[in-house]
């Protein structure tokens, strides 16, 4: 979070690439909110709602540091705005990733680490980051501006960190809980695969920019950049979820509950990875008649 004691002066040149990539996380969050109500047929359940309050987040963050950096606003209201939006799109958005994890991890061990992962670092690191950055706004920020820059660049490591076990998770264990399906529907289940893969090096790259941005000292440049940043990956995370969730058979999109059970029943019926045309037998059709789009 960049301008940390107050609006910064900015030259030209700056404004423009700035004004620039808020633009272009508007618009996507647009393009955001359009696909989500268009695309979720009952409104309601975590993936729904996350969704929505990540989205929310990528505007409220654009919107208090253009009113911070531009003057436009009163410096300190706005920066508890900035907080909300700095909250929900970054932590909102692996909520959104974690509430679409047991699609392909049956080891609810795993899902409730990954929870609790996330709830920790939000703790332990959004929290005083935000005390911090509150105090670095009112009166003397001297005592406090080193500590923020030291957790802001711990902050931003950890979450791209977060963010890429999960994607990564999804990868990994997608490679492994799907091969029953991919068996009868290969072409597809190579197809999402493939989607999970692009997934991980999306997430992966477009947060390594952020942190090589935070690390090279352009903390201004950085802040634009997210809404632009998360608003790519909550995208790419919309359509590649449905297109996985529509692929293990769920009922709709809003997704409910995990509906693992044909899947597992179809693998305990083929034991072996490689399943031959004898394994098909009239049970196991029907078992995937009653899992087919």
């Amino acid at each position: 979070m960049g301008g940390e004691t107050g609006p910064p002066s900015l030259s030209m040149p700056e404004r423009i690439v700035m004004s620039g990539f808020f633009a272009i996380g508007f618009y996507n969050t647009v393009e955001l909110f359009v696909l989500i109500f268009t695309t979720f047929k009952k409104w309601r359940g975590l993936y729904f709602w996350s969704m929505v309050v990540a989205a929310i987040g990528i505007p409220s963050h654009a919107i208090a540091f253009m009113l911070r950096y531009f003057q436009f606003a009163p410096n300190i209201p706005i920066s508890f705005f900035s907080l909300f939006g700095w909250w929900t799109m970054v932590t909102g958005q692996s909520v959104v990733l974690w509430s679409r994890l047991h699609l392909v991890v049956h080891d609810s061990r795993k899902i409730r680490w990954v929870l609790v992962m996330i709830f920790t670092n939000a703790s332990v690191l959004q929290v005083p980051e935000s005390v911090l950055f509150i105090l670095c706004n009112f009166g003397n920020p001297a005592p406090y501006i080193t500590a923020f820059n030291i957790f802001e660049r711990i902050t931003i490591v950890v979450f791209s960190l977060q963010e890429a076990i999960i994607s990564g998770l999804f990868m990994w264990e997608g490679c492994y809980s799907l091969k029953a399906i991919l068996a009868i529907k290969r072409r597809e289940g190579q197809n999402i695969l493939r989607y999970l893969v692009a997934l991980f090096i999306l997430v992966l790259l477009l947060d390594s920019g952020l942190i090589a941005l935070e690390y090279t000292d352009n903390f201004l440049l950085e802040t634009a950049c997210k809404p632009f940043v998360y608003s790519i990956k909550l995208k790419a995370e919309l359509i590649i979820l449905n297109k996985l969730c529509a692929f293990t058979q769920m009922s709709d999109y809003s997704c409910q509950t995990p509906s693992s059970a044909p899947v597992d029943a179809f693998r305990n019926r083929c034991i072996s990875d490689t399943i031959s045309p004898n394994c098909i037998g009239p049970s196991s059709l029907a078992i995937l008649a009653r899992t087919s789009v």
